[in-house]
């Protein structure tokens, strides 16, 4: 990019350097546009990682964060596209959380004892020798 500018509060102007990147409008396309008045109260540092939940606008918002183990996130009833024809039949859960295990044998085990609903599996080798158990035979 040769140059990025605001003319007013609703535009933002990329002005391209290499016209031969045809990528790059789609690149910029997708990056979000974070609020100045957000990042700039309460002493916020962009430049800094935390583990305070960021502004949002989707259908979800943080509501616990318990580092490294998970996150849960709790349904907005005030989403502003909560009634928007796209959406209807999603975001239908209240609560979505996310556990994160460090070891795959430990994932797979407490996926096995019941304890989370999906487990993705991209490993042919899990596939082959992973899943002849008992919780897979019993259903």
């Amino acid at each position: 990019m040769a140059e990025v500018s605001a003319p007013d509060d609703r535009t933002v102007i990329f002005a391209l350097g290499n016209v031969n990147n045809k990528e790059l409008p789609t690149i910029l396309a997708e990056l979000p546009v974070l609020p100045k008045h957000y990042w700039t109260s309460e002493n916020r540092d962009f430049s800094q990682t935390t583990l305070n939940a960021p502004l949002g606008s989707g259908p979800y918002k943080i509501k616990l964060v318990d580092a490294p183990r998970k996150i849960v996130l709790e349904r907005d009833p005030n989403y502003w596209g909560k009634d928007l024809p796209v959406n209807r039949g999603k975001y239908n859960f209240d609560l979505i959380t996310y556990d994160y295990f460090r070891d795959p044998i430990v994932l797979l085990q407490a996926f096995f004892a019941g304890q989370l609903d999906v487990q993705v599996e991209n490993v042919a080798k899990s596939w082959a020798t992973s899943y002849n158990t008992a919780p897979v035979k019993d259903g």
